[in-house]
């Protein structure tokens, strides 16, 4: 239905500009709601009146081209655009939650042994000291927190067919028209939204590798590894196909045929749901995202192969390649070697530790497999290296120490002699202020140490040293206070 403005008949002339406006409701199949579309432009036209009759007689009519079109929409209230707002609220003050909590160092505790209600408390407000932390960015969070994911891709769904006509229209209309950079960005706004159902993707194939596969150790599932990012870029590069996804819906549907009312009766024709417009093109569209995933993967693990080699030799890279629902492995801290050592090492801040551990424990899915046997008995063995290269060089200093530099002088007044010992240091003699390098406590830890990061058979996170003791909470309070770094193997 077209209507116009009041017209004002000129007493000469025979053509004017008027607005127009468009209504223009339709439906994708022969069951679905009905949705209808607003447009107002700015008509040309030519016309001719009868001042006996009043009859005014339009001869033709087109748009001017070159202004702007209005568009428009009206669709049915339902209560999936209500849950589509209140799952992004509830999203959005989450993630503001934990990019809070991630500010702050959190105390290392036991979960196993918290109540369901503290457990709920722990998951957006643990106990927190003041020293600051820098764990990991935004990014990290609304891209890898299992819940966050999940109610970002409930609100998505939740009103992605309002989405999908809204973003089909205005791209139709601006393929005819001059490029506009507000519309560009209205579409790659409803575009982006798609980066969490990759990323719910990514987690979901994950799960599904571990519970479906038969690996009993962390390590051993390498398709789950190959299911994880080294960086939130190659997420953000999933846009340039996501951003195609209008002409791709509509390429899938070029065999449509236009029936028009005035040389059709449509009342005997009807379209089955699954023949609609949009289903049947999604079943094209989720192999192409699924294309996009598994390229933007295999980038990923190509080019950085070098760097995937070297960082999955560390136990708490394993963490989050092997060992939970993580599609990212990015940690705050430096990898490097060491001698004597097969593994690779990653120091980091305590603080930043304690953190990423509660964030691990809260906002991922642990698998809960144990580490190797062989990664173990690595670190044993480094340990075992390290205190005979200590034991070695602590003898020859003892035998060096036992000989003595003397210097001899003759006492004013007599003809003896005085014996004054030059004091060489042993450098096994406690030393009250290095306080750092040495274990206070059974289990203790000292900056140069490794230790490893491993699971319980329930999913929790632990931390155990070469004597294959769990470091306790005192041990990383007193690193926390002196703002020291963990040596993790």
């Amino acid at each position: 239905m077209r209507l116009t403005t009041p017209l004002v008949v000129a007493a000469k002339a025979n053509a004017t500009n008027i607005s127009a406006y468009r209504f223009f409701s339709k439906s994708f199949c022969s069951a679905c709601s009905p949705a209808t579309e607003l447009g107002l432009d700015l008509c040309s036209i030519s016309y001719t009146f009868n001042d006996t009759s009043k009859v005014l007689t339009v001869k033709s009519s087109q748009a001017v081209y070159g202004t702007y079109h209005a568009l428009g929409f009206i669709f049915d209230r339902s209560w999936t655009p209500m849950l589509s707002i209140c799952a992004r609220a509830l999203s959005i003050l989450l993630v503001v939650a934990i990019y809070a909590v991630s500010q702050r160092t959190v105390v290392w505790i036991d979960e196993s042994d918290l109540s369901w209600w503290t457990r709920l408390v722990h998951f957006v407000a643990p106990k927190q000291y003041r020293q600051p932390c820098l764990a990991f960015r935004v990014s990290d969070v609304c891209f890898n927190s299992d819940v966050y994911v999940v109610l970002y891709v409930i609100s998505v769904l939740a009103d992605e067919i309002i989405a999908l006509r809204f973003s089909r229209n205005i791209n139709n209309w601006q393929k005819n028209a001059a490029p506009d950079i507000t519309v560009n960005i209205r579409l790659l706004a409803i575009t982006v939204r798609w980066l969490w159902i990759n990323c719910f993707l990514v987690k979901l194939l994950k799960w599904l590798a571990h519970f479906v596969g038969r690996s009993q150790y962390s390590g051993h599932n390498t398709f789950a590894a190959t299911l994880t990012f080294s960086s939130a870029t190659y997420v953000y590069l999933g846009m340039i196909v996501l951003y195609f996804r209008n002409d791709f819906i509509e390429a899938t549907n070029a065999d449509k045929v236009d029936l028009k009312s005035t040389t059709q009766n449509l009342d005997a024709i009807s379209v089955e749901f699954l023949n609609s417009w949009y289903v049947r093109a999604m079943p094209p569209l989720f192999g192409v995202v699924l294309a996009n995933l598994t390229v933007l993967l295999a980038l990923d693990h190509i080019l950085n192969r070098r760097w995937w080699k070297k960082v999955l030799k560390n136990s708490l890279a394993r963490q989050f390649a092997f060992n939970t629902t993580s599609i990212f492995c990015v940690i705050a801290g430096e990898y490097g070697d060491r001698p004597g050592y097969l593994g690779t090492t990653l120091t980091m801040k305590a603080r930043a530790l304690c953190t990423l551990r509660w964030f691990v424990c809260n906002h991922l899915t642990c698998f809960g497999l144990p580490e190797l046997g062989k990664a173990v008995r690595g670190l044993v063995a480094e340990k075992a290296n390290e205190d005979k290269m200590r034991s070695v060089g602590s003898t020859r200093v003892r035998t060096a120490s036992t000989f003595k530099q003397v210097n001899v002088r003759r006492a004013p007044g007599d003809g003896q002699a005085s014996v004054a010992p030059s004091g060489i240091h042993d450098v096994d003699e406690y030393d009250p202020t290095d306080t750092d390098n040495k274990s206070t406590a059974p289990g203790g830890l000292s900056s140069s140490e490794l230790v490893m990061i491993v699971q319980t058979r329930e999913g929790h996170v632990r931390m155990i040293n070469s004597d294959k003791q769990e470091i306790g909470a005192i041990n990383m309070e007193v690193k926390i206070l002196h703002d020291s770094t963990v040596v993790i193997g």
